[in-house]
């Protein structure tokens, strides 16, 4: 995978971190000589399920992004099991929980985290462990 621009970077954790979003919107936050890059990236995001695709839509798929070690959790830990939120927390760093928090909400928003009895939820997360 080619690496992910820096200002691509900063522009999903400032913009995009916790809310659906399409390539589109995205994209126009390119600084024009980055296009070509961003572009790229985002391609391989989507490829490798650092994007994931929760709708299709005419008008642009809805993508989420949730933070990199948060979707490694969720998929090496708590993929096909029931956990609670809280458990997912504890696995944050202290500066991270917010984040981790706002992207759980929108997770559990778009059906990548499904309630499935009280706080108990169950992940679908593309490429996680089975």
């Amino acid at each position: 995978m080619n690496t992910i621009p820096a200002s691509l970077q900063t522009t999903l954790e400032q913009h995009f971190r916790a809310r659906t979003f399409t390539l589109f919107s995205v994209m126009t936050f390119a600084p024009a000589a980055e296009i070509d890059e961003w572009k790229t990236a985002l391609e391989d995001m989507t490829r490798t399920g650092a994007l994931i695709g929760v709708a299709s839509r005419t008008l642009g798929d809805l993508f989420v992004a949730p933070p990199p070690a948060l979707l490694a959790v969720l998929k090496n830990s708590f993929s096909g099991r029931l956990f609670r939120i809280a458990h997912v927390l504890y696995c944050a760093e202290p500066e991270e929980i917010e984040v981790w928090r706002s992207s759980l909400n929108i997770m559990h928003e778009t059906g990548l985290l499904t309630r499935v009895l009280g706080d108990m939820y169950i992940a679908s997360i593309p490429g996680g462990a089975a």
